[in-house]
């Protein structure tokens, strides 16, 4: 009878323990907040100019591309591996930006900003110069 009885009362503390498991974290409160400003457009721009000018626009949208997507997963040390791929003084800038946020938690700020990053490497190049060309053409349609 001890037995059984002993045996209950294992069960609830377990179901109590799995419950517990279960429970929704309270959210942290730094996390609810706005993010914190960290970078303007024209700073980004200048820095990935930099950048497209020293290694080359194709190589810096790969090298955002490939962080945007360890950041979309929420790997920090993904997305700076990949980002450690260019060591030029303007992309670790924009690297320490994009780190900073993911670590305080501003994953989806920081992919978007990487995004950003990568649309502004982007815009160097002819492909979107001839992007832009056939927009144009197909409104005037």
């Amino acid at each position: 009878m001890e037995d059984l009885q002993s045996l209950g009362n294992l069960a609830g503390a377990l179901r109590v323990k799995v419950a517990a498991r279960r429970m929704p974290r309270p959210s942290d409160p730094s996390r609810m907040s706005a993010p914190p400003k960290s970078i303007s457009d024209d700073q980004l721009r200048r820095l990935v100019r930099r950048t497209v000018n020293r290694i080359g626009p194709e190589r810096v949208v790969g090298i955002l591309s490939e962080v945007r997507a360890a950041l979309k997963a929420e790997d920090i040390t993904g997305a700076r591996r990949a980002g450690n791929r260019c060591r030029t003084p303007s992309h670790r800038e924009v690297m320490e930006q994009l780190l900073t946020l993911a670590s305080r938690g501003y994953y989806p700020n920081a992919a978007n900003l990487a995004l950003q990053a990568g649309l502004f490497a982007y815009e160097s190049t002819l492909d979107h110069l001839y992007a832009f060309y056939e927009y144009e053409h197909d409104l005037g349609q």
